[in-house]
Formats: C-alpha cells, structure tokens, sequence
C-alpha cells in the first residue's frame, strides 16, 4: 500500500497559518477505485490530540503543523521563498499564507495522495465565497486518461456529502489543458504545470453549516510518472482590497483572484464596465464605494461568479529596498549579492534582472558568478503590492586563460611537446612551468611552448599556471612515459602451395601486447600473437606490437612457396560391381619428374602401381575412397574420389506354396534394386519397377513356376519358386422332410459328401452338431442356413438354403381390444384357426368369475356380462383346440378392455 505525502510551505519572516482546520487522510488510490485509510495509530490528527506538535492560531481557526515541517512522508510543510524546479513559480502563494500544502511530490509509484479542509459558514445574512489557491504540475506520458497523472478538487456538505454545484474540477495530465505551461526544464517525459491559480466556491446557500473542500493529486497508474500540487487557503470570504503606495499619487490599485481565464470589472450596478484586467487602477474614490468583478475560469474547470468588494478608505503602504555587493571579480569567480526590504506590510518578495549568472532570480541573496560587467536590479515588492528598485554594480577584472595539451603516452626516453592551447593572453602576464621531475630542454618560462624529457617511466604531471593582476589560472596535462621494448618473430622458411605455416611472435615487453599483422588475406587471424599462414606465392609478412601505453615495435617473416604438384585424376565408372575392373589416370600437368601413390580402400590394383595410370578391383561392396598423392622435392598433393562397388543383387519373393484354382494369391517382392523382370507361367506381369505386391490368380489346377529376375546397375541375379493350384470341395444343400416345416419341430439336412472334407453349418444354435455333412435343425423362425466345405488343401466352397417356417400349431390373440362402438377392434376374437379345431373359448375376470365362453370357433367376446359393458380392466383367457386333427393344445393369457 503506497501513502501519500502533503507539504506545507512558509514564506520568510513569518509563522502565521491561513486558519482553516486541517484534517489529513493518508490514502492509497487508483481513481476510480479509492480506498481510504487513516495514518498510523501512534500519529493523530485530530486537532487538540498531539502532545508533540506546535499550534497556531490564524484569524479564523487554528491548524496543528510539526515544527520540523513533515507531517507524513508525502504530505511535507514546506515554507521560504524557493521555486518549483519546473515551473519556477514561488512554493508559497504570492500574497497568500506563510505556509503553503505540497500534496505529492516528483517521485513516481503509482501513488495518490488526499487533503480535506472544513470550513464553517458563518450564521449570517449576505453573500459568502470560498477563496483558495492550488498551483500543478503534471507529467505527461501519453497513456489512456485513466492512467494519466491528475489532480481533483471537490467541495461536498460535510454532514450529507452532498457535492456543491460547480466545485468538482477534474484535470487529466494533457499537453493541450487551459493554463497550462510546458516546463522547459525537464527531461525526457514532458511536463507541464499550472502557476498559482485562485479558484472560488459560492457558499452563500450553505449558512450555518460546515463545508469540506478536498484536494486529491495521483501519479501515473502504471506507477513510472508522478503528478503533485500545491494549495493555499484564504482564510474566510473574498474580499478585494484598496491599497495606495507611497510612490503613487491619487489613485488606488485593485487586484483580482489569479488563475481566471477573464475578469470584467463593473460598478456595484454591473452596469458599466471598468477594466478587463486582472489588476484595477482607479482614482482614490473620495467616499465608500462598492466594486464588483466577474470570474470567468477556463472552459470546464468551474463556473462564473462575481465577487464585489467595498471601497471604505486607502491602506496607504510603502516599501524600501537597499541592494549591497557592488565589486570587481575574475570572470568565472563566484560572489554574492543582498538585497534587504522595510517599510511594513511584509513578508516581501524579490525579483532579480538579468538573470544570467545568478543562482536564483526570486531570492534576497543570490550567488552570481561572474561573465560580463554589468549593473543586476532587484524589485522588492511587499503583500500589497507596493514595490522599489535597488541596484549592484559588478565589474570584471582582466583574466588570463590556459588549456595544456600533450601527448599522452611517451615510449623511453623521447621528447614530450605540451603547449597552451589558450595562448591569446593580454602581454605581461606571469607564467610557472612544473614538469614534475622532468627536464625542460626547450621553451618554458614565459613561452606557451615546452618540450619535456624524462628519465624515469611512469605517470607525469606537467602544470602551468598563469597570472596576471588579481586574476589567476592553471591547467595540467597527465603523460605516461612507457617502456620501450622488442618483439621477436619466427625465422623465415619455405613452404609448399597452400601448405598452413605457423607463425609466431614474443616480447619482452612487461605490458600487455596487442598485434597486427598484413597482409592478412592469408592468415587464420590478423590480431593475434601466433596466426598459420596459408600462401600460394611468395609473401613477407609484418607484424605491428603495440602495447597498453602505445609504445610500438614491428618485424617481419618471409615465406618462400615451393613449386607446386597436381594430383588431378578421373576414374572411368562411379558405380561398379564387385570383381569388376576399374581404371584411375591421373590429369594433373605435372611436366617435371614427380611420384605418384594411389590408396585404393582395401581395393587390389592390377596393373600400374607406382604410374600416373592404374587398374582396380574390389571383392566387397559399398562406398570405396580412393586417394591419389603426387610427390616432388618437399610439396606433394593429394586428390580424393570415391566409388560405389555394389554387391550383386539378391532378388527374392514371398508366396504361399499352394492356392485354390480361380482364387487370388498374394505375391509379395523383396524391395531390390531399380529394374525387375517377372516369368509367371499362364500369368503376365508387366512391371519392370518395384510393388510391393501382386494378386495372381490361376483357372487350371497344377504346378506353376514363377521366375524374377533383377539388374542393378548392369548386376544382374534371378529367383524362382513353384506353387501348386488345387480344385475347391462341393457344397451342395438338401432338405430330407416332407412335411410342412413348423416351428420348434426338428428338419433335417444333407451335404454332398467328398473325400477329407470338413463341414461347418451355421447358425450353430440350432444344430444339434453342425460339423457333419448330415445334421438335424431345431427350427426357430424362418431364416437362412449356411454350409462352408473345406478340402485338405484349404480350398473352401459354401453353400445357403432359406428355410420358410410356421407356427403351425399357435394361434394369435390380441393383447387389447376397445367395445366402444366405432367399429374398430370392438371384440376380441381368435384368428386364423385353419387346420384347427376349438374345443374351449374361455375368459374370466380377476375373481375367477367366468364372464364368457363359448366352443364355436366363429364367436367372439363383446366385453359384455349377463348383457351389461363391463368396466375396463384385465382379463384371462383359456383356449383349447386340436392342430393337424391330432395334437391337443392348451393356450393362456391375458386380454385388456380399454373403455
């Protein structure tokens, strides 16, 4: 949680406290989302409850205030007659209170801080206005406004809350806001700031009651750009006051509020117009008269009002101001000026012009540092604006100017030149040279020149310093003088052409060493100690040693390059096979007697070793690095090739070794080399690239031969197999019944017979074994029967019969039946009683009462007992009857009426 900080600040000469009770709440905010908190419980700021602060008491109402002038660590009282480091206004309110209230400060945190003032209305008739001051400054960063810095103030009833009209003025930090000035003395986040303003809130319909006006200042939400204000309250209501300055004759001086956009001065009638101006200058009225004036602030930062004021006799006042520190200085020399006011009616402010050279412009006792002669004037002006004029004179002596340059590093014992390079000085100026135990061999004394040796090394001072009159200067000029030393380099040597060399270099240097070599084109590095060298022609290397303090030595290396060989040769295949001849002729222009040796990778030459041409076989595949090295005096060079020896190809195939004739078999190829040849007996296959597979399918039973052959770069190899294609079983279905087939009533079945066949029958269910060619079904419904035959050589065949059953001896009966009359399932009735025969037609209710029954096979029930509907309900039926004029059968269930 970030708290928040208030200063207050006192102008000069002064204690008293604009008297409006003070109530501070420390705060921590981002607006929008404020969460209020009170300072530590060991600090209260009640009034009346600190032991260790000072109270004083103002015209209106005492305010407590520490004596070191911090109240929490971002709310300070600050007091004097300094300026704000951007906008260079006074801290303390011009014509204000002693003290004025820093609400934040220009550090950042994303910290927001709050300050409320009560102001009691006094119980009397009349109009009443708030009158308080309040100066800004605001960083702009450019974020969205709701994270811009900003500064708030608002007036609410302290016992409703309720916000007064027109006192909420919000301003967002913004390069374009009414009265607002860019500082020009910051850096980099542009700033900008609002000098003292003066503001009013109209308070005459709140008599009686207490008024809280409270201040809010926020750094940026992103917490890396700050925002502060200061405040200063009038005590009581606005008044404007008369005041006539002993300088001036006969007329009188009336000052508006600062801050306004625009003032329009007016009788007390508001009918004629006196002045546009923030200040009024009028004749000394000879009796009472009443003025007005009329506020405007800028757009959206307040409302109108007009504040009048009554003329009842001149304050005379005067001011007196005597300026001390008349002198003569060097140009460059530091004094100080004083001014000091009397006269009464303080505290006062100063203003000092021109500006140039003086540490401060609105202070009584500025530094000036002396740059040209010339006369500073201050104004001294008291609270009611009564000023006089005061002047020092400054005179500047003649000066004398010096700027030593030299050298910085010096390597032995060798000469060091150092000059004035200010040597314009007026004549009869005195000069002293100090080497700092060097020799001057020339110049020195009163020449701008010298020229220094050394005997020991290490760092050196040489100073001059020139005088003349009361003026006086020096200058020094800081030398080395370094070490000489020697560097040692490698010995010059042959190589051969493009052979790598290394170089090498020493030095008995006690420093630090760093090289440089040229040319560098053929060195690994240039600015190392020890670089390979990679010539083709003859070269001289030089090599350049510096070290830390400059001191510098250089050698050289030759190389003689050596004549060159060349091992260039062809070979007459890159892809070979294994046990065939390969020959190898060196190209390379090698007119001089010269060696040659050929490597050939586990290879055996034929014919021609030690020649420029040889003969080569090898015995074992894959990748085969042959080098050839050419050889003359200290030189040789060596070329490479490779060549690839295949191994003869080793085609091959998968297949099973029998199939069924008319039936797909797969064949399955061995990945191998780019080019195939298939002799398939009875089949054609015209690929001559690699597939992963082929269907062959044969019609003829027998024996069939299937050949491939395969190339691989003119290597050539073959694989065959046999396979042998076999006739499929019978499968034939009969039915061996005569009778109507029902269902629940067993059927049987045949299959043709053939030697070692196997036999399968489904659905199994309903067989009492299914793996024999004659089997007995239990028939459950109509569906299909299926036989699968299987001969020993796995040809398999298959065979289906639809067999269409009855429920010869069943009956159907409905579930539900509804007697209402439309005709539709208005009785319950027995259906298809072909080739059967009713013995009994029975229904009973739930009681086992009997309520129908009948033998007739064409009568059915009507939902009726004894002639009356029945209600709706369940009931049970009994039906016997004969099938097929022998098999007695017995049918129950149960049947619903639905009324």
């Amino acid at each position: 949680m970030n708290t928040g900080n208030i200063t207050i600040k006192q102008a000069p000469g002064t204690r008293t406290i604009s008297s409006i009770l003070l109530v501070i709440i420390c705060m921590w905010t981002q607006f929008g989302q404020a969460q209020t908190i009170f300072c530590p419980p060991n600090i209260d700021f009640e009034l009346g409850n600190l032991s260790n602060w000072e109270f004083f008491t103002g015209s209106c109402c005492p305010i407590a205030v520490t004596p070191s002038g911090v109240v929490t660590n971002r709310h300070t009282l600050t007091s004097g007659n300094n300026t704000d480091p951007f906008g260079k206004f006074p801290i303390v309110a011009i014509s204000g209170g002693s003290y004025s209230l820093m609400l934040g400060n220009d550090i950042n945190g994303a910290q927001a801080e709050r300050a409320r003032y009560y102001v009691h209305v006094p119980n009397t008739a009349g109009k009443h206005v708030l009158l308080y001051r309040y100066a800004i400054v605001m960083q702009d960063p450019g974020h969205s406004p709701n994270d811009q810095p900003r500064f708030e103030v608002e007036a609410f009833d302290s016992a409703t809350n309720a916000q007064l009209p027109c006192s909420h003025v919000t301003y967002v930090s913004s390069s374009s806001l009414p009265g607002f000035v860019q500082s020009k003395y910051s850096l980099g986040t542009p700033v900008f700031y609002k000098p003292w303003t003066t503001a009013t809130i109209d308070l005459s319909g709140y008599i009686g009651r207490t008024v809280a006006i409270q201040f809010s200042s926020a750094d940026c939400g992103a917490g890396g750009h700050f925002g502060y204000g200061y405040i200063d309250m009038n005590c009581g209501l606005f008044q404007i006051e008369g005041t006539i300055c002993d300088s001036a004759v006969g007329q009188i001086t009336l000052n508006g509020p600062q801050g306004y956009q625009s003032y329009e001065w007016r009788d007390a009638t508001l009918t004629t117009v006196l002045d546009t101006t923030q200040t009024l200058i009028i004749p000394t009225p000879s009796v009472g008269t009443q003025f007005a004036v009329i506020l405007t602030p800028y757009p959206g930062f307040g409302c109108k009002d007009t504040l009048y004021t009554t003329f009842t006799a001149p304050v005379h006042s005067s001011v007196s101001v005597n300026a001390y520190g008349d002198t003569t200085i060097c140009i460059g020399a530091k004094t100080n000026i004083r001014a000091i006011a009397s006269g009464g009616d303080g505290p006062y402010t100063y203003q000092w012009s021109p500006p140039k050279g003086l540490s401060c412009t609105f202070c009584d006792n500025p530094t000036l540092t002396g740059s040209a002669a010339g006369v500073y004037t201050v104004i001294a002006k008291n609270i009611l604006g009564c000023t006089d004029t005061g002047y020092v004179t400054i005179g500047i002596d003649s000066f004398v100017k010096v700027k030593l340059v030299a050298d910085d590093t010096i390597c032995g014992t060798q000469p060091i030149t150092v000059f004035n390079a200010l040597s314009n000085n007026p004549p009869g100026k005195t000069q002293i040279w100090n080497t700092g135990g060097g020799t001057i061999i020339s110049g020195g004394g009163q020449s701008d020149t010298a020229v220094v040796q050394y005997t020991s090394t290490g760092a050196k001072r040489i100073a001059l310093a020139v005088s003349m009159g009361e003026c006086n200067t020096q200058d020094t000029a800081d030398v080395f003088i370094g070490t000489s030393y020697v560097i040692t380099t490698s010995p010059n040597d042959t190589v051969c052409p493009g052979a790598t060399h290394q170089l090498n270099v020493s030095s008995n240097s006690p420093n630090p060493i760093s090289y440089n070599w040229t040319p560098a084109t053929t060195l690994s590095c240039s600015l190392c100690n020890n670089p390979k060298a990679t010539p083709f022609t003859n070269v001289t290397y030089t090599v350049y040693a510096t070290d830390n303090l400059g001191c510098y030595d250089t050698s050289t290396v030759s190389l003689t390059v050596d004549s060159m060989t060349f091992a260039d040769f062809t070979i007459s295949a890159d892809t070979i096979c294994v046990n065939e001849i390969l020959s190898l002729r060196n190209i390379g222009n090698n007119p001089e007697i010269i060696g040659y040796l050929w490597g050939v990778d586990s290879g055996s030459i034929v014919y021609g070793a030690g020649t420029d041409s040889v003969s080569v076989f090898w015995v074992t595949g894959g990748t085969k690095k042959i080098i050839h090295t050419t050889y003359r005096g200290i030189c040789n060079t060596s070329d490479t090739a490779e060549v690839f020896v295949l191994e003869y190809p080793r085609p091959g195939f998968e297949i099973p070794p029998y199939g069924c004739a008319g039936e797909p078999i797969m064949l399955f190829p061995m990945a191998g080399p780019p080019h195939f040849k298939w002799y398939v007996q009875e089949q054609n296959i015209a690929d001559e690239t690699y597939r992963d597979q082929y269907a062959l399918t044969w019609d003829v039973t027998g024996t069939k031969k299937i050949k491939v052959v395969v190339n691989d770069h003119h290597c050539v190899d073959s694989f065959e197999k046999e396979i042998s294609i076999y006739p499929f079983p019978i499968a034939a279905i009969t039915i061996d019944n005569k009778n109507p087939i029902c269902i629940g009533k067993e059927l049987k079945l045949k299959a043709t017979k053939g030697d070692r066949y196997i036999y399968g029958w489904e659905p199994a269910r309903v067989f009492k074994a299914n793996n024999q060619p004659d089997v007995i079904a239990t028939v459950e419904r109509t569906e299909g029967y299926y036989l699968q035959v299987t001969n020993q050589w796995g040809c398999t065949a298959y065979d289906t019969i639809l067999v269409n059953a009855d429920a010869c001896c069943d009956i159907p009966v409905a579930d539900a039946f509804t007697p209402n009359g439309d005709s539709h399932n208005d009785r319950f009735k027995l259906i298809n009683m072909d080739r059967k025969k009713l013995v009994q037609f029975m229904i009973a209710n739930r009681r086992g009462q009997i309520v129908f029954q009948t033998n007739n096979v064409n009568d059915s029930w009507d939902g009726t007992f004894n002639g009356s509907p029945l209600g709706q309900d369940t009931y049970n039926y009994y039906i016997k009857y004969i099938c097929n004029d022998s098999e007695e059968v017995v049918k129950k269930g149960t049947v619903i009426l639905l009324r």
